[in-house]
Protein backbone atom coordinates (compact mmCIF):
# COMPACT_ATOMS: atom_id res chain seq x y z
CA UNK A 1 0.00 0.00 0.00
CA UNK A 2 2.88 2.35 0.78
CA UNK A 3 4.39 1.71 -2.67
CA UNK A 4 1.01 2.39 -4.33
CA UNK A 5 0.64 5.68 -2.47
CA UNK A 6 4.17 6.66 -3.51
CA UNK A 7 3.39 5.93 -7.17
CA UNK A 8 0.15 7.90 -6.97
CA UNK A 9 1.98 10.80 -5.37
CA UNK A 10 4.67 10.77 -8.08
CA UNK A 11 2.33 10.63 -11.06
CA UNK A 12 -0.80 12.23 -9.63
CA UNK A 13 0.56 15.11 -7.56
CA UNK A 14 0.27 18.32 -9.58
CA UNK A 15 2.11 20.49 -7.01
CA UNK A 16 5.31 21.86 -8.56
CA UNK A 17 6.58 24.21 -5.83
CA UNK A 18 6.50 24.70 -2.08
CA UNK A 19 8.46 26.34 0.75
CA UNK A 20 9.88 24.12 3.46
CA UNK A 21 9.94 24.87 7.20
CA UNK A 22 13.03 27.07 6.71
CA UNK A 23 11.27 29.09 4.00
CA UNK A 24 13.59 27.62 1.38
CA UNK A 25 12.11 27.33 -2.12
CA UNK A 26 11.78 23.78 -3.46
CA UNK A 27 10.82 22.99 -7.07
CA UNK A 28 9.71 19.61 -8.34
CA UNK A 29 12.00 18.25 -11.07
CA UNK A 30 11.59 15.36 -13.53
CA UNK A 31 13.20 12.64 -11.43
CA UNK A 32 10.73 9.91 -10.52
CA UNK A 33 11.93 8.01 -7.47
CA UNK A 34 14.93 9.82 -5.97
CA UNK A 35 16.16 13.42 -5.69
CA UNK A 36 12.78 14.61 -6.93
CA UNK A 37 13.23 18.21 -5.76
CA UNK A 38 15.52 21.17 -6.48
CA UNK A 39 16.03 23.26 -3.32
CA UNK A 40 17.33 26.81 -3.05
CA UNK A 41 18.62 28.00 0.31
CA UNK A 42 16.88 31.31 -0.28
CA UNK A 43 13.29 32.47 -0.32
CA UNK A 44 12.59 33.29 -3.96
CA UNK A 45 10.22 36.12 -4.74
CA UNK A 46 6.84 35.40 -6.31
CA UNK A 47 7.89 36.79 -9.75
CA UNK A 48 11.02 34.62 -9.71
CA UNK A 49 9.15 31.48 -8.70
CA UNK A 50 6.28 32.30 -11.08
CA UNK A 51 8.63 32.64 -14.05
CA UNK A 52 10.15 29.22 -13.31
CA UNK A 53 6.74 27.60 -12.86
CA UNK A 54 5.47 29.08 -16.14
CA UNK A 55 8.43 27.52 -17.94
CA UNK A 56 7.82 24.20 -16.17
CA UNK A 57 4.13 24.21 -17.17
CA UNK A 58 5.06 24.83 -20.81
CA UNK A 59 7.47 21.90 -20.69
CA UNK A 60 4.79 19.72 -19.11
CA UNK A 61 2.29 20.57 -21.85
CA UNK A 62 4.75 19.52 -24.54
CA UNK A 63 5.75 16.42 -22.60
CA UNK A 64 2.14 15.37 -22.05
CA UNK A 65 1.47 15.62 -25.78
CA UNK A 66 4.57 13.50 -26.41
CA UNK A 67 3.40 10.98 -23.80
CA UNK A 68 0.13 10.62 -25.71
CA UNK A 69 1.84 10.32 -29.09
CA UNK A 70 4.46 7.74 -27.99
CA UNK A 71 2.02 4.90 -27.12
CA UNK A 72 0.06 5.65 -30.29
CA UNK A 73 3.25 5.45 -32.36
CA UNK A 74 4.42 2.26 -30.61
CA UNK A 75 0.94 0.76 -30.97
CA UNK A 76 0.97 1.23 -34.75
CA UNK A 77 4.52 -0.11 -34.97
CA UNK A 78 3.40 -3.20 -33.06
CA UNK A 79 0.21 -3.96 -35.02
CA UNK A 80 2.05 -3.62 -38.33
CA UNK A 81 4.94 -5.88 -37.32
CA UNK A 82 5.07 -9.64 -37.12
CA UNK A 83 3.65 -10.87 -33.85
CA UNK A 84 6.22 -12.72 -31.78
CA UNK A 85 8.08 -12.37 -28.49
CA UNK A 86 10.84 -10.33 -30.13
CA UNK A 87 8.41 -7.73 -31.50
CA UNK A 88 6.73 -7.42 -28.08
CA UNK A 89 10.06 -6.88 -26.34
CA UNK A 90 11.21 -4.49 -29.07
CA UNK A 91 8.07 -2.35 -28.76
CA UNK A 92 8.36 -2.29 -24.97
CA UNK A 93 11.97 -1.16 -25.29
CA UNK A 94 10.99 1.46 -27.87
CA UNK A 95 8.26 2.81 -25.59
CA UNK A 96 10.59 3.04 -22.57
CA UNK A 97 13.43 4.52 -24.63
CA UNK A 98 11.29 7.27 -26.22
CA UNK A 99 9.55 8.19 -22.97
CA UNK A 100 12.89 8.30 -21.13
CA UNK A 101 14.62 10.27 -23.89
CA UNK A 102 12.03 13.06 -23.95
CA UNK A 103 11.76 13.16 -20.15
CA UNK A 104 15.55 13.43 -19.81
CA UNK A 105 15.57 16.17 -22.46
CA UNK A 106 12.87 18.08 -20.56
CA UNK A 107 14.77 17.56 -17.30
CA UNK A 108 18.00 18.96 -18.78
CA UNK A 109 16.20 21.98 -20.21
CA UNK A 110 14.46 22.63 -16.89
CA UNK A 111 17.72 22.31 -14.96
CA UNK A 112 19.45 24.82 -17.25
CA UNK A 113 16.55 27.24 -16.84
CA UNK A 114 16.71 26.95 -13.05
CA UNK A 115 20.45 27.63 -12.99
CA UNK A 116 20.15 30.50 -15.44
CA UNK A 117 17.41 32.26 -13.48
CA UNK A 118 18.20 31.45 -9.84
CA UNK A 119 21.66 29.92 -9.74
CA UNK A 120 22.81 26.52 -8.51
CA UNK A 121 20.40 24.37 -6.52
CA UNK A 122 20.65 21.41 -4.17
CA UNK A 123 18.96 18.07 -4.97
CA UNK A 124 16.53 16.87 -2.32
CA UNK A 125 13.29 14.96 -1.98
CA UNK A 126 10.15 16.82 -3.03
CA UNK A 127 7.96 16.39 0.06
CA UNK A 128 5.31 19.09 0.31
CA UNK A 129 3.29 19.07 3.50
CA UNK A 130 -0.12 17.96 2.26
CA UNK A 131 -3.32 17.84 4.22
CA UNK A 132 -5.29 14.60 4.36
CA UNK A 133 -7.98 16.18 2.19
CA UNK A 134 -5.40 17.17 -0.43
CA UNK A 135 -3.95 13.63 -0.47
CA UNK A 136 -7.41 12.21 -1.04
CA UNK A 137 -7.99 14.69 -3.85
CA UNK A 138 -4.72 13.63 -5.53
CA UNK A 139 -5.72 9.96 -5.28
CA UNK A 140 -9.19 10.72 -6.66
CA UNK A 141 -7.74 12.63 -9.62
CA UNK A 142 -5.26 9.83 -10.31
CA UNK A 143 -7.96 7.16 -10.35
CA UNK A 144 -10.13 9.37 -12.54
CA UNK A 145 -7.34 9.63 -15.10
CA UNK A 146 -6.91 5.83 -15.08
CA UNK A 147 -10.67 5.41 -15.66
CA UNK A 148 -10.63 7.92 -18.52
CA UNK A 149 -7.74 6.09 -20.17
CA UNK A 150 -9.51 2.74 -19.77
CA UNK A 151 -12.80 4.07 -21.18
CA UNK A 152 -10.95 5.73 -24.08
CA UNK A 153 -9.28 2.42 -24.96
CA UNK A 154 -12.65 0.65 -24.82
CA UNK A 155 -14.25 3.27 -27.08
CA UNK A 156 -11.34 3.00 -29.50
CA UNK A 157 -11.89 -0.73 -29.95
CA UNK A 158 -15.69 -0.61 -30.39
CA UNK A 159 -15.40 0.16 -34.14
CA UNK A 160 -13.23 -2.97 -34.51
CA UNK A 161 -16.22 -5.17 -33.69
CA UNK A 162 -18.42 -3.15 -36.05
CA UNK A 163 -15.89 -3.54 -38.87
CA UNK A 164 -15.66 -7.32 -38.37
CA UNK A 165 -19.46 -7.51 -38.31
CA UNK A 166 -19.64 -5.48 -41.53
CA UNK A 167 -17.07 -7.72 -43.24
CA UNK A 168 -18.92 -10.84 -42.14
CA UNK A 169 -22.24 -9.45 -43.35
CA UNK A 170 -20.74 -8.41 -46.70
CA UNK A 171 -19.28 -11.87 -47.34
CA UNK A 172 -22.31 -13.94 -46.38
CA UNK A 173 -25.07 -12.40 -48.46
CA UNK A 174 -26.52 -14.19 -51.50
CA UNK A 175 -24.20 -12.09 -53.65
CA UNK A 176 -21.02 -11.39 -51.60
CA UNK A 177 -19.87 -7.75 -51.69
CA UNK A 178 -16.15 -8.45 -51.87
CA UNK A 179 -15.14 -4.85 -52.60
CA UNK A 180 -16.91 -3.59 -49.48
CA UNK A 181 -15.46 -6.41 -47.40
CA UNK A 182 -11.97 -5.69 -48.74
CA UNK A 183 -12.27 -1.97 -47.94
CA UNK A 184 -13.49 -2.69 -44.40
CA UNK A 185 -10.70 -5.21 -43.94
CA UNK A 186 -8.07 -2.64 -44.92
CA UNK A 187 -9.53 -0.12 -42.45
CA UNK A 188 -9.45 -2.72 -39.69
CA UNK A 189 -5.86 -3.75 -40.43
CA UNK A 190 -4.77 -0.10 -40.44
CA UNK A 191 -6.03 0.70 -36.95
CA UNK A 192 -6.41 -2.56 -35.03
CA UNK A 193 -4.23 -5.51 -34.05
CA UNK A 194 -4.18 -8.54 -36.32
CA UNK A 195 -5.98 -11.46 -34.75
CA UNK A 196 -6.52 -15.04 -35.88
CA UNK A 197 -10.09 -14.11 -36.73
CA UNK A 198 -9.14 -11.20 -38.98
CA UNK A 199 -6.59 -13.35 -40.81
CA UNK A 200 -9.33 -15.92 -41.49
CA UNK A 201 -11.67 -13.21 -42.72
CA UNK A 202 -8.97 -11.61 -44.85
CA UNK A 203 -8.09 -14.98 -46.40
CA UNK A 204 -11.74 -15.46 -47.38
CA UNK A 205 -11.97 -11.94 -48.83
CA UNK A 206 -8.78 -12.41 -50.83
CA UNK A 207 -9.89 -15.79 -52.13
CA UNK A 208 -13.18 -14.29 -53.30
CA UNK A 209 -11.15 -11.57 -55.05
CA UNK A 210 -9.04 -14.28 -56.75
CA UNK A 211 -5.96 -13.28 -54.77
CA UNK A 212 -4.93 -16.90 -54.14
CA UNK A 213 -1.37 -16.05 -53.11
CA UNK A 214 -2.59 -13.52 -50.56
CA UNK A 215 -5.16 -15.94 -49.16
CA UNK A 216 -2.57 -18.69 -48.89
CA UNK A 217 -0.13 -16.39 -47.07
CA UNK A 218 -2.88 -15.38 -44.63
CA UNK A 219 -3.50 -19.02 -43.75
CA UNK A 220 0.23 -19.63 -43.30
CA UNK A 221 0.49 -16.57 -41.08
CA UNK A 222 -2.46 -17.50 -38.88
CA UNK A 223 -1.10 -21.03 -38.41
CA UNK A 224 2.26 -19.59 -37.37
CA UNK A 225 0.52 -16.95 -35.25
CA UNK A 226 -1.41 -19.56 -33.26
CA UNK A 227 1.79 -21.41 -32.33
CA UNK A 228 1.63 -25.06 -31.30
CA UNK A 229 -1.98 -24.88 -30.15
CA UNK A 230 -4.44 -26.71 -32.40
CA UNK A 231 -8.02 -25.44 -32.60
CA UNK A 232 -11.23 -26.40 -34.37
CA UNK A 233 -10.61 -23.60 -36.87
CA UNK A 234 -7.36 -25.26 -37.97
CA UNK A 235 -9.26 -28.01 -39.80
CA UNK A 236 -10.65 -25.41 -42.18
CA UNK A 237 -7.31 -23.60 -42.47
CA UNK A 238 -5.40 -26.75 -43.40
CA UNK A 239 -8.07 -27.89 -45.86
CA UNK A 240 -8.18 -24.49 -47.56
CA UNK A 241 -4.37 -24.32 -47.69
CA UNK A 242 -4.36 -27.65 -49.53
CA UNK A 243 -7.00 -26.43 -51.95
CA UNK A 244 -5.25 -23.12 -52.70
CA UNK A 245 -1.66 -24.39 -52.96
CA UNK A 246 -2.84 -27.14 -55.31
CA UNK A 247 -3.88 -24.36 -57.70
CA UNK A 248 -0.81 -22.21 -57.07
CA UNK A 249 1.75 -25.02 -57.43
CA UNK A 250 0.86 -28.73 -57.43
CA UNK A 251 -0.94 -31.30 -55.25
CA UNK A 252 2.41 -32.82 -54.22
CA UNK A 253 3.77 -29.46 -53.04
CA UNK A 254 0.51 -28.77 -51.23
CA UNK A 255 0.92 -32.04 -49.33
CA UNK A 256 4.52 -31.17 -48.43
CA UNK A 257 3.39 -27.86 -46.92
CA UNK A 258 0.51 -29.63 -45.17
CA UNK A 259 2.91 -32.11 -43.56
CA UNK A 260 5.32 -29.33 -42.56
CA UNK A 261 2.70 -27.24 -40.78
CA UNK A 262 1.01 -30.29 -39.26
CA UNK A 263 4.24 -31.29 -37.48
CA UNK A 264 4.34 -27.86 -35.83
CA UNK A 265 1.04 -28.45 -34.05
CA UNK A 266 0.49 -30.35 -30.83
CA UNK A 267 -2.57 -32.53 -31.41
CA UNK A 268 -4.51 -35.18 -29.55
CA UNK A 269 -4.79 -38.65 -31.19
CA UNK A 270 -8.34 -37.82 -32.29
CA UNK A 271 -7.19 -34.55 -33.91
CA UNK A 272 -4.37 -36.42 -35.67
CA UNK A 273 -6.88 -38.94 -37.04
CA UNK A 274 -9.11 -36.15 -38.34
CA UNK A 275 -6.19 -34.38 -39.97
CA UNK A 276 -5.05 -37.64 -41.54
CA UNK A 277 -8.53 -38.02 -43.00
CA UNK A 278 -8.27 -34.60 -44.70
CA UNK A 279 -4.82 -35.42 -46.05
CA UNK A 280 -5.82 -38.90 -47.28
CA UNK A 281 -8.95 -37.74 -49.10
CA UNK A 282 -6.90 -35.02 -50.80
CA UNK A 283 -4.23 -37.56 -51.80
CA UNK A 284 -6.75 -39.99 -53.27
CA UNK A 285 -8.63 -37.27 -55.13
CA UNK A 286 -5.38 -36.04 -56.71
CA UNK A 287 -4.01 -39.52 -57.51
CA UNK A 288 -0.99 -39.32 -55.18
CA UNK A 289 -2.13 -41.98 -52.73
CA UNK A 290 1.10 -44.01 -52.47
CA UNK A 291 1.66 -43.12 -48.82
CA UNK A 292 -1.94 -43.14 -47.57
CA UNK A 293 -1.95 -46.66 -46.10
CA UNK A 294 1.56 -46.22 -44.72
CA UNK A 295 0.36 -43.08 -42.92
CA UNK A 296 -2.42 -45.06 -41.27
CA UNK A 297 0.00 -47.84 -40.31
CA UNK A 298 2.33 -45.27 -38.76
CA UNK A 299 -0.62 -43.76 -36.91
CA UNK A 300 -1.56 -47.18 -35.52
CA UNK A 301 2.02 -47.78 -34.35
CA UNK A 302 2.05 -44.43 -32.54
CA UNK A 303 -0.99 -45.34 -30.42
CA UNK A 304 -0.68 -47.19 -27.13
CA UNK A 305 -1.79 -50.82 -27.05
CA UNK A 306 -4.52 -50.04 -24.53
CA UNK A 307 -5.97 -47.26 -26.72
CA UNK A 308 -8.52 -49.55 -28.34
CA UNK A 309 -10.98 -46.81 -29.20
CA UNK A 310 -8.63 -44.72 -31.31
CA UNK A 311 -7.17 -47.86 -32.93
CA UNK A 312 -10.69 -48.90 -33.87
CA UNK A 313 -11.46 -45.59 -35.60
CA UNK A 314 -8.06 -45.41 -37.31
CA UNK A 315 -8.64 -48.89 -38.77
CA UNK A 316 -12.15 -47.84 -39.80
CA UNK A 317 -10.71 -44.91 -41.72
CA UNK A 318 -8.00 -47.12 -43.20
CA UNK A 319 -10.62 -49.56 -44.54
CA UNK A 320 -12.58 -46.62 -45.94
CA UNK A 321 -9.50 -45.35 -47.78
CA UNK A 322 -8.72 -48.84 -49.12
CA UNK A 323 -12.21 -48.94 -50.62
CA UNK A 324 -11.70 -45.54 -52.26
CA UNK A 325 -8.37 -46.74 -53.64
CA UNK A 326 -10.00 -49.85 -55.11
CA UNK A 327 -8.35 -52.39 -52.80
CA UNK A 328 -11.66 -54.03 -51.87
CA UNK A 329 -10.32 -57.39 -50.66
CA UNK A 330 -7.96 -55.77 -48.15
CA UNK A 331 -10.79 -53.47 -47.06
CA UNK A 332 -13.02 -56.51 -46.41
CA UNK A 333 -10.31 -58.10 -44.24
CA UNK A 334 -10.14 -55.01 -42.03
CA UNK A 335 -13.94 -54.69 -41.91
CA UNK A 336 -14.11 -58.32 -40.72
CA UNK A 337 -11.88 -57.66 -37.71
CA UNK A 338 -13.61 -54.36 -36.92
CA UNK A 339 -17.08 -55.89 -36.98
CA UNK A 340 -15.95 -58.81 -34.85
CA UNK A 341 -14.51 -56.37 -32.31
CA UNK A 342 -17.57 -54.07 -32.27
CA UNK A 343 -20.22 -56.77 -31.95
CA UNK A 344 -21.93 -56.88 -28.55
CA UNK A 345 -20.32 -53.56 -27.55
CA UNK A 346 -22.89 -50.83 -26.94
CA UNK A 347 -20.34 -48.03 -27.41
CA UNK A 348 -19.80 -49.08 -31.03
CA UNK A 349 -23.42 -49.73 -32.07
CA UNK A 350 -23.65 -46.70 -34.39
CA UNK A 351 -20.25 -47.44 -35.93
CA UNK A 352 -21.23 -51.08 -36.43
CA UNK A 353 -24.15 -50.09 -38.60
CA UNK A 354 -21.86 -48.16 -40.97
CA UNK A 355 -19.24 -50.92 -40.96
CA UNK A 356 -21.78 -53.52 -42.09
CA UNK A 357 -22.91 -51.24 -44.92
CA UNK A 358 -19.36 -50.41 -46.03
CA UNK A 359 -18.31 -54.06 -45.95
CA UNK A 360 -21.41 -54.88 -47.96
CA UNK A 361 -20.33 -52.49 -50.73
CA UNK A 362 -16.78 -53.89 -50.64
CA UNK A 363 -18.12 -57.45 -50.91
CA UNK A 364 -20.34 -56.42 -53.79
CA UNK A 365 -17.27 -55.01 -55.59
CA UNK A 366 -15.46 -58.37 -55.37
CA UNK A 367 -18.53 -60.30 -56.57
CA UNK A 368 -19.77 -61.60 -53.22
CA UNK A 369 -23.41 -60.64 -53.79
CA UNK A 370 -24.79 -62.95 -51.12
CA UNK A 371 -22.40 -61.61 -48.46
CA UNK A 372 -23.12 -58.04 -49.53
CA UNK A 373 -26.90 -58.47 -49.22
CA UNK A 374 -26.49 -60.13 -45.81
CA UNK A 375 -24.38 -57.17 -44.61
CA UNK A 376 -26.98 -54.70 -45.86
CA UNK A 377 -29.66 -56.56 -43.90
CA UNK A 378 -27.48 -56.83 -40.76
CA UNK A 379 -26.83 -53.07 -40.89
CA UNK A 380 -30.58 -52.48 -40.33
CA UNK A 381 -30.40 -49.47 -42.63
CA UNK A 382 -33.53 -48.86 -44.76
CA UNK A 383 -32.92 -49.96 -48.35
CA UNK A 384 -33.77 -46.50 -49.71
CA UNK A 385 -30.94 -45.03 -47.58
CA UNK A 386 -28.27 -47.71 -48.01
CA UNK A 387 -26.59 -46.10 -51.03
CA UNK A 388 -25.63 -43.05 -48.96
CA UNK A 389 -23.34 -45.30 -46.86
CA UNK A 390 -21.08 -46.31 -49.74
CA UNK A 391 -17.55 -44.90 -49.19
CA UNK A 392 -17.14 -41.85 -51.41
CA UNK A 393 -15.92 -38.27 -51.38
CA UNK A 394 -16.96 -35.02 -52.95
CA UNK A 395 -14.47 -32.97 -54.99
CA UNK A 396 -12.65 -30.60 -52.68
CA UNK A 397 -13.90 -27.03 -52.55
CA UNK A 398 -12.95 -23.91 -50.64
CA UNK A 399 -14.64 -23.97 -47.25
CA UNK A 400 -16.50 -20.76 -46.42
CA UNK A 401 -17.11 -20.27 -42.72
CA UNK A 402 -19.11 -17.65 -40.86
CA UNK A 403 -17.13 -15.66 -38.33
Amino acid sequence: MHILNKIINIFGNSILFYKDNSEHSVFKNYCLFKNTGCRYNINLTKPEAGKILEYRLELDKKLNIIYILIPIFVYFVFIHSKYNLFSILWCEFLWIFLASFFRITASNNYSKFLVKNSGEYELTEFLPNLTLERQRQIQSNFYSKICIIFVSIMLFFIPAFLLIGGINLSMHTQKPHTKIANALSKIYLTFYPKTQRIYDIQALVRFKNNDLKGAYNDYKTVLEFSGKNFTQKDYTRFANMLFIEKQLASPAQALDSFNDYMTRKKMTPLEQVQMLWIKSIFSIENHISDSVIQDYDDMLLSLEDKDEKNKFYVNSDKAYMLYLMGDYREAVQIYNSLIQFAQNKKDYSDALKSLYAERGFARHRIGDTYGANRDFIDSKIPLDEINSYEPSFLPQEFIVEKF
